[in-house]
């Protein structure tokens, strides 16, 4: 009786178990060959990237221009990674204009967060960017819009800290140097630092009380 209602079970959905089983093994299939695809690639990204940075025979200027044309094409990363390295560059040359256009640029294109959100602290530390009006609302802006749950958020948190610091915005550095001591998460040299400019504000009222 169990064999008869087995075969008759088969007979009826033999088809869709026959089609479920083709169709998982095509994805299995297509999986692996784009996985080994994205590996092949990556292996090779690494390879012309390791190419651009370690050849001493060439010039800054020149190897700003290889990693501009890497980055036309590269993927899974190394776009950004090469525009970081251009960055570096322009800093060790101190052309902080240069670097600061290029860090907006990964601010704007990118798209993994946690390399835009390293953009936006790096812009939000350079003193030249930050001196400017619209440098510094910027900064304010991008830093408040980091939440909890994103990439480098409570170095994120530190950084708007010292920016209302540099505004003279007492209660606001209060408010987050607050949630940044509460995170239970937070590392805790970012949290010293939190504790240091808590100290900083108070002897910053103390000066400004009449």
């Amino acid at each position: 009786m169990k064999i008869s209602r087995a075969a008759e079970f088969w007979r009826r959905w033999k088809k869709y178990i026959i089609t479920a089983i083709v169709v998982v093994l095509a994805v299995t299939v297509i999986k692996n060959m784009w996985d080994n695809r994205r590996e092949r690639i990556v292996i090779e990204q690494a390879k012309r990237f390791e190419r651009i940075t370690a050849n001493p025979a060439v010039s800054d200027e020149g190897r700003i221009l290889e990693l501009l044309d890497f980055a036309k094409t590269a993927r899974y990363g190394y776009r950004d990674i090469a525009y970081f390295d251009i960055v570096t560059i322009h800093m060790e040359n101190n052309r902080m204009d240069d670097a600061a256009k290029t860090l907006e640029t990964i601010v704007d294109t990118t798209n993994d967060r946690a390399f835009r959100n390293l953009a936006i602290l790096k812009l939000a530390l350079m003193k030249e960017y930050t001196d400017t009006k619209e440098g510094m609302e910027k900064s304010v802006q991008r830093l408040s819009r980091i939440r909890s749950s994103h990439p480098f958020s409570h170095a994120a948190k530190a950084s708007l800290a010292l920016l209302y610091i540099k505004q003279s915005e007492l209660d606001k550095a209060d408010n987050v140097l607050d949630r940044l001591l509460s995170s239970e998460d937070a590392p805790a040299s970012l949290k010293q630092q939190a504790q240091t400019l808590k100290n900083h504000v108070k002897s910053m009222r103390a000066v400004l009380q009449p």
